[in-house]
């Protein structure tokens, strides 16, 4: 993936095959008494870049889930664009525990949300870098969920089969986004002084209502170059009954076998002969960091005459997760509800402001932000 200017040229590299290998699961009962989401990440770094972690990050939120994935075209210019979407990753989920915590659920304003959320993310961050982005947002009784993306990582929605031909069957995927080939639309800092600069209100919008038996990937390009849909159901065929995590590492981990292969045709070898104009298709993968997060939507058992209480967690630093790794799926305690956080809490104004200025409290702030006036709600209390 390239930073500002298309690219034609595939690096011929072959990359040994050991790699770390990172996968994490959990499961979140809804507000509701018969839905549950059980969810799994996967996360295998670019074999030339495992050392580092790699460019990809992601998180998972009671009930919200990311993946970013850091433009690799940064390092020409010696910097670590993992680094950027790992400080995305941390300040736009924190951005959204402070959101979510400081008011209820409200379908008609979720993607300002998530905006809000990663706009507040990108303006705490200093580092160079940029990223694409696709988020989930799910209802709190899990039949709706709610789908942010920017950029050419994505998601897609597979189903339990009505025709008995196979057991999933693609139901919902998001489109790519680029300006043109190998140029996604991708979230930049301020530092980073780019010419064009994609803002997450620039990214696709889909609602799409949710059922038991669901499972939902958000994936990086590194799974959406090298493993075309079919291939993804078939799998889903044969493992859709495991964990979240296992469906997740198993999907990754052929995603990069693909990627290392030089027999198999893959989607970014057909969308290179396409920029290229020929009808010859090699067969290949692209090398790129993978990341697969799974959400499985779930009937949960019901006993007659019994409705489990909601399992409240008190909303702290632990359980919001600050101080955790980046990629926070399965180190974060999932809530049942969107609780009130507790008193005292301070947020910084969302406009930069004289320092005699009052504080702002989050409903003000977020009047601020959807009037124009966007800018960091970082905790500093």
């Amino acid at each position: 993936m390239q930073l500002g200017e298309a690219t034609r040229d595939v690096e011929e590299t072959v990359f040994a095959t050991r790699t770390l290998f990172d996968t994490h699961g959990m499961v979140m009962p809804t507000e509701i008494s018969d839905i549950q989401l059980e969810s799994g990440v996967a996360v295998l770094p670019h074999p030339a870049k495992a050392a580092t972690g790699g460019e990809d990050a992601s998180f998972t939120r009671d009930g919200c889930y990311a993946v970013f994935d850091g433009v690799g075209g940064w390092a020409s210019k010696g910097v670590d664009s993992g680094a950027f979407s790992r400080a995305l990753a941390a300040g736009s989920a924190n951005a959204l525990d402070m959101i979510r915590s400081s008011m209820p659920y409200n379908a008609a304003s979720v993607f300002e949300d998530l905006e809000m959320s990663l706009d507040a993310g990108l303006a705490d961050i200093e580092l160079k870098g940029s990223t694409t982005a696709c988020m989930l947002s799910i209802s709190p009784d899990g039949r709706v969920g709610n789908f942010l993306n920017v950029g050419d990582s994505g998601f897609h929605i597979f189903r339990p089969s009505e025709d008995g031909a196979r057991s999933m069957q693609l139901f919902a995927k998001s489109a790519i986004q680029q300006h043109e080939f190998n140029y996604p639309f991708q979230l930049s800092s301020w530092a980073a002084n780019v010419a064009k600069r994609d803002m997450p209100s620039d990214g696709e919008r889909y609602v799409h209502e949710l059922l038991p038996g669901d499972i939902i990937l958000l994936s990086s390009d590194g799974v959406l170059d090298n493993l075309f849909d079919e291939q993804i159901s078939t799998i889903l065929d044969g493992w859709g009954g495991a964990s979240a995590a296992d469906i997740a590492a198993v999907i990754a981990k052929r995603a990069r076998e693909c990627s290392l292969g030089d027999t198999e045709v893959t989607p970014w070898t057909v969308s290179l002969a396409a920029e290229r104009g020929t009808t010859e298709v090699e067969t290949r993968g692209k090398v790129d960091d993978v990341t697969v997060l799974a959400v499985k939507v779930l009937a949960r058992a019901r006993v007659e005459g019994y409705a489990p209480e909601p399992q409240e967690q008190p909303l702290s630093a632990d359980t919001l997760g600050w101080g955790l790794p980046t990629d926070m799926a399965g180190g974060v305690v999932p809530t049942s509800s969107f609780a009130v956080a507790p008193e005292p809490m301070i947020v910084d104004a969302v406009v930069p402001s004289p320092p005699s200025a009052p504080m702002v409290n989050p409903m003000d702030a977020k009047a601020a932000w959807l009037a124009g006036r966007r800018g960091s709600l970082r905790w500093i209390a």
